[in-house]
C-alpha cells in the first residue's frame, strides 16, 4: 500500500524555533492543474492495481494555508478524475490547527477526513513566530482548535517535539498532554536538527533516553488512566505480542512504499527526504506512478538493513526492534544512508535502564 506524502504547500504561519523546513524551502503552493495530474496517476496506479489502496497525507508547510475551497476544489477532482478508483483513495491531513474554522468541515468530510494529526508545544517561546506573532496567540488559537474539533465530531491527536527545553519539565509535560487530550493522547518524537543548532534545542543520545525513561517511568504507573502514550503502548506490544508494526521509522523497509510530492511536483523517498532535499526521483508531471515508487535510487534504502545488519549493528540484541532505524535520520546525522541513525544508542539507554527494570520484561531480539 502506497504512502504518498502531499506537501501542498511549504508556506507556513508559524516559524517553530526547531523548524528547517521553512528556512531552507520557498514558501511554495501546489496549483490545481498539477493536482489534476497527481491524481490522474494516482487512478492510473490504482486500476491497474486492483488490490492496491493509497493513503494520501495532506502535508505542509500549512496545508489549511491553501483555503476550504481548494480541497472543495479537489474533492472535485477526486470525483472527476478517480470515477472508479476513490473508494481506495484514503486521505489524511497534518496541520497545526492554527486556521481551522468551520469552512473547512465540510470540504474534509468529504474527503472522508474524520480527524487531524497535529503537534504541539506547550513551552514558551519554541512555537510563535511568522503571522501568529507569539506561544500565546499560537496556543489561544490551538486550544480553540481542538474545541471546535470536538464539537465537530473529528479526532485529533498530537506529536509532541522533545527538546533541551523539555528536560527540566518532565513530570509537568507528561501530566499537561496527557489530559490535554485524553481520548488519543499523543506520540513524543525527539527533535531533530540537521543543521546548526541555532537556539539550542538539540538533544544528546543521554539526554533523549533520559527523558523517554522518566517519562516512561510516569506513565507505566498510569497506563490504564493513558493507555495510548507513543511510543511506550508500542513497545510494550513489541516486548508481550511479538509486534512489528512500529512504524515506518522502524520497520527496515520502507524503501518501495513511501513516496513524497512536493508543491511543484518534485518526487523524493518521503517527507523527511523531501524536506532535505536528499534524493529525486524525477517530477511526477513526467513519471508514472508505478516509475516513480520502483525508481532505482530506492536500492540503496532496500539495502541498508542488510548493511547495518552485518556491520555496525551486528550484535545488537535490540535490531529485531528498530531494524537500523529511519535512514533519513542517518543521513541528516552522518550526510550517508547506511550509518546508524541519531539516537540510536538513546533508545539502549531507555530500553535497558528504564523500560525492562520498570516493566520487569526482558527479551532477547537479536535475530541478525
Amino acid at each position: 500500500m502506497p504512502n504518498i506524502v502531499l506537501k501542498a504547500s511549504e508556506a507556513c504561519n508559524s516559524h517553530c524555533k526547531y523548524c528547517e523546513v521553512v528556512a531552507r524551502k520557498e514558501p511554495r503552493v501546489i496549483s490545481l492543474a498539477l493536482q489534476k495530474i497527481i491524481f490522474s496517476r494516482i487512478n492510473d496506479y490504482l486500476t491497474v492495481n486492483p488490490a492496491e489502496t493509497i493513503t494520501i497525507l495532506w502535508h505542509g508547510g500549512e496545508p489549511l494555508l491553501l483555503g476550504a475551497d481548494f480541497f472543495r476544489e479537489v474533492n472535485r477532482q477526486v470525483n472527476e478524475t478517480c470515477r472508479t478508483t476513490k473508494s481506495r483513495i484514503k486521505h489524511i491531513i497534518q496541520s497545526n490547527l492554527t486556521l481551522l474554522n468551520a469552512a473547512y468541515f465540510e470540504p474534509l468530510r468529504n474527503l472522508n477526513i474524520s480527524g487531524f494529526g497535529t503537534s504541539y508545544e506547550p513551552i514558551n517561546g519554541i512555537r510563535s513566530g511568522g503571522s501568529l506573532g507569539s506561544s500565546e496567540n499560537y496556543n489561544r488559537l490551538f486550544i480553540e482548535s481542538t474545541r471546535l474539533l470536538e464539537e465537530e465530531g473529528f479526532g485529533w491527536g498530537f506529536i509532541y517535539v522533545a527538546t533541551k527545553a523539555s528536560l527540566e519539565k518532565v513530570e509537568e509535560l507528561f501530566f499537561f498532554c496527557t489530559n490535554f487530550n485524553v481520548r488519543s493522547n499523543y506520540n513524543i518524537h525527539p527533535v531533530t536538527i540537521s543543521g546548526a543548532d541555532e537556539h539550542g534545542l538539540a538533544l544528546t543520545d543521554e539526554e533523549y533516553g533520559k527523558f523517554l525513561g522518566e517519562t516512561f517511568t510516569l506513565w507505566w504507573k498510569h497506563r490504564e488512566r493513558f493507555p495510548d502514550v507513543e511510543p511506550f503502548r508500542t513497545f510494550v506490544k513489541i516486548y508481550t505480542e511479538n509486534y512489528r508494526d512500529a512504524g515506518c521509522q522502524y520497520s527496515g523497509s520502507c524503501a518501495y512504499n513511501q513516496l513524497y510530492i512536493g508543491p511543484d511536483g518534485q518526487t523524493s523517498q518521503c517527507g523527511k527526504a523531501g524536506d532535505m532535499n536528499a534524493v529525486e526521483y524525477g517530477n511526477i508531471r513526467d513519471h508514472s506512478l508505478k516509475d516513480l515508487l520502483s525508481h532505482p535510487e530506492r536500492k540503496k534504502f532496500e539495502k541498508r538493513s542488510g548493511i547495518l545488519a552485518a556491520g555496525e549493528c551486528m550484535g545488537c540484541r535490540f535490531w529485531d526492534i528498530c531494524r537500523g532505524g529511519c535512514p533519513m535520520d542517518s543521513y541528516a546525522t552522518h550526510n550517508d544512508f547506511t550509518g546508524k541513525p541519531v539516537f540510536c544508542e538513546a533508545t539502549k539507554i531507555f530500553l535497558e535502564r528504564y523500560f525492562e527494570p520498570v516493566t520487569g520484561l526482558k527479551r532477547d531480539f537479536y535475530q541478525n
